[in-house]
């Protein structure tokens, strides 16, 4: 309802009435991360991010160790997950683990954040990289249904890649090759006798070793200065019952740029 007056003193000769109806927000459920490492011990919960949903179907898909340097050379752990992605690596890449509905408090119009009880779809976590995927179950859009049963979309799925782990692994390259340091998550404290195997770009074993009582663990200058394939792409980590890696892909935070010395 309007009854002001313009800059020049003219007035409305009578109220103006104008509705205006505000739509709901769209149906969504989003992840906000790329990666996620949730504890080996406790409980393990992802956030997922609803709006206008009160129901989600879930997915749980799980790479193996054996595939997961391939998806580390290509830079795709990580990345958003389509539909067809999804579909692809629980039948060709890897596999479905666990699959079901879970009900969400629906909020109208408001983000709701709600814990997805990942340690309890998955009380044994194998050797490799999980990928979470939440659609919302009452999507009624429909879309382009392929052969294979495969629905196209036109956004994807709120999707999640994620390592259950209580080893956390820093790597540091020297004249004299790569140490390797093994702690803890949990504790932070060293971890022993963790077996370490360092795998080339084209998915050949480079070289193995194994964590000290002070969690250090040291492959030689050879190893590491191999060119083309033979280049390093991840070093991976086993514990007793327990599992993880390190992408050696990406650039190195170098020191010497940060007025940081030491012993030779």
């Amino acid at each position: 309802r309007s009854t002001s007056s313009s800059r020049d003193g003219l007035t409305l000769s009578k109220d103006d009435v104008s509705q205006i109806t505000v739509s709901d927000r769209a149906a969504t459920t989003a992840f906000y991360g790329n990666a996620y490492v949730l504890p080996r011990l406790g409980e393990g919960t992802l956030p997922l991010t609803t709006v206008n949903v009160s129901e989600v179907d879930l997915q749980l898909l799980r790479v193996n160790d054996r595939n997961l340097v391939p998806k580390i050379v290509q830079s795709a752990v990580g990345d958003v997950l389509w539909s067809s992605d999804v579909w692809d690596v629980a039948n060709t890449q890897g596999a479905e683990v666990w699959a079901g509905k879970m009900s969400i408090a629906d909020d109208r119009n408001k983000s709701v954040v709600t814990g997805i009880p990942v340690s309890t779809m998955l009380p044994s976590p194998e050797p490799g990289v999980y990928i979470l995927s939440a659609t919302n179950a009452k999507d009624e859009s429909g879309g382009d249904e392929y052969d294979d049963g495969y629905y196209y979309e036109d956004t994807p799925p709120a999707t999640q890649w994620l390592v259950v782990t209580d080893i956390g692994l820093a790597t540091f390259t020297g004249l004299d090759g790569l140490h390797v340091a093994v702690r803890s998550l949990d504790t932070g404290k060293p971890a022993a006798n963790v077996e370490l195997t360092l795998i080339a770009r084209n998915n050949e074993v480079l070289g193995e070793a194994t964590s000290d009582a002070d969690g250090i663990a040291s492959f030689p200058i050879g190893v590491i200065s191999g060119a083309g394939g033979q280049r390093p792409a991840a070093m991976l980590a086993y514990g007793r019952d327990d599992f993880s890696f390190l992408e050696l892909t990406g650039s190195a935070f170098d020191l010497s740029a940060r007025g940081v010395s030491g012993r030779a």
